[in-house]
């Protein structure tokens, strides 16, 4: 499924950049309040590294554990909307990954596969 290939490389993508961000913060000692909710979600994102590498190679444990974990983070996108109200400009990418989790969840726990032969 060539969705499913697409839909791994894009969570890598963000997985990675989210680790390698928090890196970054911590090595230049920028925004330094947050590392108590970067210890705990790391373990999250470098499992999340693992599923999308396993996802690309169409396995089908990996496509319900991003699947999950896509839901899971557009609840948390909407929750934090809901938090701190509906402010276009300032959330704007808060708001694309929230789109983004909720259609790749939908479309890796939902597919509809058809029998080939």
């Amino acid at each position: 499924m060539k969705i499913q290939r697409t839909i791994g490389s894009l969570w890598l993508a963000l997985f990675s950049f989210g680790i390698c961000l928090w890196i970054w913060q911590f090595t230049m000692k920028i925004n330094q309040g947050d590392f108590g909710t970067h210890a705990f979600l790391t373990p999250f994102f470098l499992f999340g590294v693992v599923a999308s590498i396993f996802l690309i190679r169409r396995q089908r444990w990996a496509r319900i554990t991003i699947g999950v974990m896509a839901l899971a983070i557009a609840v948390l996108v909407i929750l934090n909307i809901l938090e701190s109200g509906w402010r276009w400009p300032d959330l704007w990418a808060d708001y694309s990954l929230g789109l983004f989790a909720l259609a790749s969840g939908g479309l890796l726990l939902f597919a509809k596969h058809e029998p080939v032969a």
